[in-house]
């Protein structure tokens, strides 16, 4: 599979995913609206062709990013 390019927004919110946060918790410590980590998550799932969060998550690991 392809690499994808991951600007530094969507490694931080793929990251703070894998630790399990909650887009609150997400939304705060980057200083968005939980509203925008839904849109950039749905963002990435569409991006990679994906169904889940959970795919977005490994996939950013299959490709080193997390």
């Amino acid at each position: 599979m392809l690499a994808h390019e991951w600007d530094a927004r969507d490694v931080a919110i793929v990251a703070m995913l894998a630790r399990n946060a909650g887009r609150e918790e997400i939304a705060r410590e980057l200083g968005c609206s939980a509203a925008t980590v839904d849109r950039r998550t749905s963002a990435l799932r569409r991006r990679l062709g994906v169904r889940t969060t959970i795919q977005v998550i490994v996939q950013a690991v299959r490709e080193g990013i997390v």
